[in-house]
C-alpha cells in the first residue's frame, strides 16, 4: 500500500510538472519583463523547459527504482513461500512415515505378546497332559505339588495379563498422541515447521523410549517366569 501511494504521488507531480511546461511554453512570454527583448525571453523559457526536464528525469528515475525495489521485494516474498511450501510437504512426508513405523512396530509388539503367550500356553497344558498320562516306570513318578504348580500358573498368567493390559494401555495413548498431533498440524507460516519438527521428535523420543522399557520388562518377566520353572523343578519330591 505504501509503495502504491508513493508511486502514485510521484505520477501525479510529474504530471502537474507536465502541465506547468506546457503552459510556459504556449503563455506569449507570461514569465519574463515587459522590457525583454524576444532573445531574453525564448532564453528564460529555455532556462524553465531545461529545469522542468531535468525535474522531470529526476522524478522518473525515483519512480522506476521504486518499482525495481518492488519488484526485488516481491519475488523474495514469492521464494520464501516456495521454500516454506517445500519444507511443509517434507515435515508431512516425515509424518506419515512416523505413522506407518509406529503401526508396524504396534504389530509387531502385539505379534510377540501372543506368541508369548500361547508358547506358556502351550508348555502348561503340555504339563498337564504328561501328568495324567505317565506310564509306570520302575522307578516311582516324579510329582509335584499341587499347590505349587497352580501359584506358578497363577503367577504366569498374571505376568502375561499385567504386561497385555500395559501394552494396550500404551498403545491406545500414543496413537491418540499421534493422531492428534497430524490433526492440529499448523498451516504453513513462518513458525510452523519449527514448532511441528519439535513435536515431531518429541513423539519419537517417547515411542523410542516406551518401546525400550516394554521389551526390557518382557525380557525380565520371561526371565523371571524360567526361574520359577526352575525352582519348581527343583522343590519335586520322589
Amino acid at each position: 500500500m505504501a509503495m502504491s501511494a508513493l508511486s502514485t504521488s510521484a505520477l501525479s507531480s510529474l504530471e502537474a510538472m507536465l502541465q506547468s511546461l506546457m503552459r510556459g511554453s504556449g503563455g506569449g512570454g507570461g514569465g519574463a519583463g515587459d522590457g525583454d527583448t524576444p532573445e531574453q525571453e525564448d532564453h528564460a523559457r529555455t532556462d524553465d523547459v531545461s529545469l522542468l526536464v531535468e525535474e522531470l528525469e529526476r522524478k522518473a528515475g525515483e519512480v522506476e527504482a521504486q518499482l525495481r525495489r518492488s519488484e526485488e521485494e516481491n519475488a523474495a516474498l514469492k521464494r520464501r513461500m516456495e521454500s516454506y511450501h517445500i519444507r511443509w510437504l517434507q515435515y508431512e512426508i516425515r509424518i506419515k512415515s512416523l505413522e506407518e513405523t509406529f503401526h508396524e512396530q504396534m504389530a509387531a509388539l502385539q505379534l510377540a505378546q501372543d506368541a508369548a503367550r500361547r508358547a506358556e500356553e502351550t508348555a502348561y497344558d503340555r504339563r498337564e497332559s504328561s501328568e495324567h498320562h505317565v506310564d509306570a516306570p520302575e522307578e516311582p513318578p516324579v510329582r509335584l505339588w499341587p499347590g505349587r504348580d497352580r501359584m506358578s500358573v497363577g503367577a504366569r498368567r498374571s505376568a502375561v495379563s499385567r504386561l497385555g493390559a500395559e501394552f494396550r494401555r500404551q498403545s491406545n495413548t500414543l496413537e491418540r498422541g499421534a493422531a492428534a498431533f497430524v490433526a492440529e498440524a499448523p498451516a504453513p507460516s513462518g513458525g510452523g515447521p519449527s514448532s511441528a519438527a519439535a513435536d515431531l521428535k518429541k513423539l519419537k523420543a517417547q515411542f523410542r523410549a516406551w518401546t525400550k522399557d516394554y521389551k526390557a520388562r518382557l525380557r525380565r518377566t520371561k526371565a523371571e517366569l524360567g526361574s520359577r520353572d526352575a525352582r519348581r523343578q527343583g522343590s519335586c519330591w520322589i
